[in-house]
């Protein structure tokens, strides 16, 4: 009879380590990113940086903005995904940084698995300095292997992300016309 209850005692304490394992934080979750979840169009607010997705465009060649003789200054031949998006930040220059600014320091687009930075080639909303109450308007340009399936877009002021907010919105690559050509709009300020 000892030997039933030292099987059954054995039984429920494996059961109760497995539940305790299955309900146990990941080892990173004490400085795990504060994920907000978003949607096209909506505002998306993270602990130092607003952003709303305003627009997002597919093509097979990109080009930058014009320079004051109207040619323009970039072009690159690919799978473009250009995202337009308006940005502030929710609070003052902060003090850690030696600049004392608040930039959108991270744009990366997730799709099957893998993050896809957004190009630096091209000017745009990567590494611009972000104001409270004063967005700026432009684009971010990924260039991805194909221009299909369901990804999301992760904006943040760096890319250690750790304790900090990342804005995702999901956008579904399916859904967007291709354009043969389109042009990553520069940072300018809104009014």
């Amino acid at each position: 009879m000892n030997h039933l209850k030292i099987w059954l005692a054995t039984i429920v304490l494996l059961a109760a380590a497995g539940v305790v394992s299955a309900i146990a934080p990941a080892e990173d979750a004490e400085v795990a990113a504060f994920v907000v979840s978003g949607e096209i169009g909506e505002q998306v607010t993270g602990r130092d940086l607003i952003a709303t997705v305003t627009d997002v465009r597919t093509t097979t060649t990109v080009t930058g903005d014009e320079d004051h003789n109207g040619d323009t200054t970039w072009t690159a031949d690919g799978n473009w995904l250009i995202v337009d998006l308006d940005a502030a930040s929710v609070t003052g220059p902060r003090t850690t940084y030696i600049t004392g600014a608040v930039n959108l320091g991270s744009a990366m687009f997730e799709l099957d698995g893998r993050e896809y930075r957004a190009t630096e080639r091209a000017p745009s909303m990567l590494n611009v300095r972000l104001n409270p109450g004063v967005p700026r308007h432009g684009s971010v340009a990924f260039e991805l292997p194909e221009l299909a399936g369901t990804g999301v877009l992760k904006l943040s002021l760096s890319t250690d992300t750790r304790m900090d907010s990342v804005l995702e919105i999901p956008i579904d690559l399916d859904e967007i016309s291709p354009l043969s050509e389109a042009q990553v709009i520069g940072p300018e300020w809104i009014r």
